[in-house]
């Protein structure tokens, strides 16, 4: 099983098919650190950029009313079919 230090940001968006808000992750699978520290660094250091690019990531793939929700770096770990989300770091939340 091999593991990885990631940002993930949590979002929410309505659904024009259902009442309830709908929730979901962006994982940066592209973008691994060997370190906790070193993924909160660059968290720290490119945070508006790293907060810029998920909201318009999320808006343009849902809708308008999609939102963030939590961001921040988390220890994924992958056999390369399930993936478990271990220590998590929250850097930001609404």
């Amino acid at each position: 099983m091999k593991w990885a230090y990631v940002l993930y940001v949590l979002y929410s968006f309505e659904s024009p098919d259902l009442t309830e808000r709908q929730n979901a992750d962006i994982i940066s699978w592209g973008l691994p650190f060997n370190a906790m520290w070193e993924c909160v660094s660059f968290y720290n250091r490119y945070k508006p950029d790293i907060m810029t690019g998920a909201e318009t990531h999320i808006i343009q793939k849902h809708n308008d009313s999609a939102i963030i929700e939590e961001a921040g770096c988390v220890k994924v770990f992958t056999d390369g079919e399930n993936t478990k989300k271990g220590e998590k770091v929250m850097l930001y939340t609404k």
